[in-house]
């Protein structure tokens, strides 16, 4: 009888820790979620748009770290980690090149992509306005240049502790009140730029 109320007691634990693991949101959760941070339907390069209400988030040209003029095959991004309101990212690796820079509070942007792991909300974006970005040439030994870009990022939120494992529907409020704090969604692009005036 103990022997079979200690495997009992076991068994509880063990399902109580699996319980609080993270997990990936529910459907529910991205049908609500997205209803605000809209991805791009098929044709549309962009879903919702949105305005950076914090300093310093990196990102870098959509081309890669090096290019020819012919080469524009493209579509590099930086990953950026959120973590207790937290920007945690690889800062040797986007030190190492030349083709980043840091995006400021007001830069108004286009949501790619939303995805979700355990645990995790991803929102990528790209820059509505090209920023300068220096750069050496594949192959070439003339002096860097420094033009115009249009940049992109991935900001992956780990979503607060006090949520349910998985999210549901009822958590989407305060996922978006977290992600609110680097991100402010808006329908379209002319709401998104009036919002960043705004802030000026």
């Amino acid at each position: 009888m103990l022997r079979r109320a200690f495997v009992a007691s076991v068994f509880l634990v063990a399902a109580v820790g699996t319980a609080a693991e993270p997990q990936k949101p529910t459907k529910d959760f991205r049908k609500a979620f997205e209803k605000v941070f809209t991805p791009p339907r098929l044709g549309h390069d962009f879903g919702a748009f949105a305005v950076l209400v914090a300093d310093d988030v990196p990102t870098v040209s959509r081309y890669g770290h090096m290019r020819s003029p012919e080469d524009m095959q493209g579509f590099q991004t930086i990953k950026v980690d959120v973590v207790d309101g937290r920007l945690s990212y690889d800062t040797k690796s986007f030190a190492k090149y030349s083709v980043g820079t840091l995006l400021k509070r007001g830069e108004v942007v286009g949501i790619v992509h939303v995805g979700y792991g355990k645990g995790t909300v991803e929102l990528s974006f790209e820059t509505r306005r090209k920023l300068m970005v220096t750069r050496s040439e594949v192959g070439s030994t003339s002096p860097q240049r420094t033009e115009g870009e249009f940049c992109t990022t991935v900001l992956r939120f780990r979503l607060p502790a006090g949520l349910a494992q998985p999210a549901t529907a009822a958590d989407v409020p305060a996922a978006l009140e977290y992600v609110g704090g680097f991100l402010k969604a808006f329908p379209d692009e002319v709401s998104a730029a009036t919002y960043a005036r705004s802030l000026e």
